[in-house]
């Protein structure tokens, strides 16, 4: 709970007051670890947990109901929780995440004004340091503080596993006596679980848009449309998932945050890859173009394998593809980053796509 003690007393405060809070954030911000919190600083009331526990029948104490992942209560329970809170006999406090309404009853309480909604935002990054000195117990180096910042984007614990996955695969290492991330973002199971568990549920039309802006990058919004549907991409950009942007008179879309990208493209197997390329109309080889740098002072070859690399693949698929030995992609690579001044191929998308 590093940096929640204001957020804390508020929420400890405000139910002592007799007021009912539903807390609401995105995922991993930390909700559940807050209330429960709270629910500990509180004294003086008896907890009822819902759903799984029954009202006792002598309270030592005012009830205060409290309810984790609210916006996957049961019907009955929320009518319960509802009806105590309705009634004067108890007061509610809730986590719920953002973009998932509670059912009818409890979010009936909001509209009602018998509970308040109660936004917890993500920790300001000016926190990254000194959360990630304290979990490493060292120093860490300024820009991998805000890479790994950036990625998790406020979810406590996609950052706790960026963290334990860069120790596990050495990327995340000792070097000058301070912690520094080298290479790509480490993207282990859990991972990947937790980029899942913050997309949510995707229909058929949602994921055809994402796969095909795993392996682009970015794509023309036209063009995009015309391969799904506009009705998706509304979809798509209303729950924060993707962005568009204006890249001269056209109108590019892409990945919100690179990690979701980065996490769905790893699931894509060559042939999946193949086959999207090929409907987005890429064939291998096309140059590398509107970068910071321009084109000629990169080899053909480079300019192939940073192309490819933009798209997300793997160096492995890169070499079957061009037929290279994934030795060779990599020392290409390596020129391009010194060449562009990155550090890894999450920074080639800002080379361009092909027109």
């Amino acid at each position: 709970m590093s940096g929640r003690a204001r957020e804390i007393g508020e929420i400890v405060e405000t139910v002592r007051a007799g007021v009912s809070l539903v807390v609401t954030g995105g995922p991993g911000v930390g909700k559940t670890a807050l209330i429960r919190r709270a629910v500990r600083e509180l004294g003086g009331v008896t907890v009822v947990a819902v759903p799984g526990t029954s009202l006792p029948p002598e309270p030592a104490g005012p009830l205060l109901l409290v309810v984790e992942r609210a916006h996957l209560l049961d019907p009955a329970s929320a009518q319960w929780v509802h009806d105590l809170v309705a009634s004067g006999e108890a007061t509610l406090l809730a986590e719920a995440r953002t973009g998932a309404e509670p059912p009818g009853p409890v979010s009936a309480l909001l509209v009602e004004g018998l509970a308040t909604r109660w936004d917890l935002s993500p920790l300001p990054a000016e926190h990254a340091v000194r959360i990630l000195a304290a979990a490493l117990r060292g120093p860490v180096d300024g820009a991998t503080a805000q890479r790994l910042w950036r990625a998790a984007a406020g979810n406590m614990r996609l950052l706790r596993e960026l963290v334990e996955t860069g120790l596990a695969s050495g990327r995340l290492s000792l070097q000058d006596d301070r912690w520094t991330l080298s290479g790509d973002l480490p993207l282990g199971d859990r991972v990947r679980e937790l980029v899942r568990d913050e997309i949510g549920h995707l229909d058929d039309g949602e994921r055809e848009a994402l796969d095909l802006l795993a392996v682009a990058g970015e794509v023309d919004v036209d063009a995009l449309e015309r391969l799904t549907s506009p009705a998706a991409l509304h979809r798509l950009e209303r729950r924060g998932l993707v962005r568009a942007h204006r890249l001269g008179t056209r109108l590019q879309v892409r990945f919100a945050r690179p990690i979701h990208r980065a996490a769905l493209r790893e699931g894509l197997g060559p042939i999946v890859v193949r086959d999207l390329l090929r409907r987005l109309g890429r064939p291998a080889g096309h140059p590398v173009n509107g970068g910071s740098r321009a084109s000629g002072d990169f080899s053909r070859r480079e300019q192939e394998v940073a192309q490819l690399a933009s798209w997300g693949m793997t160096n492995r698929e890169i070499a079957e593809w061009l037929g290279l030995s994934p030795r060779t992609v990599g020392n290409h690579l390596c020129r391009v980053y010194t060449k562009l001044g990155v550090a890894d191929r999450s920074r080639l998308g800002s080379i361009g796509s092909p027109g």
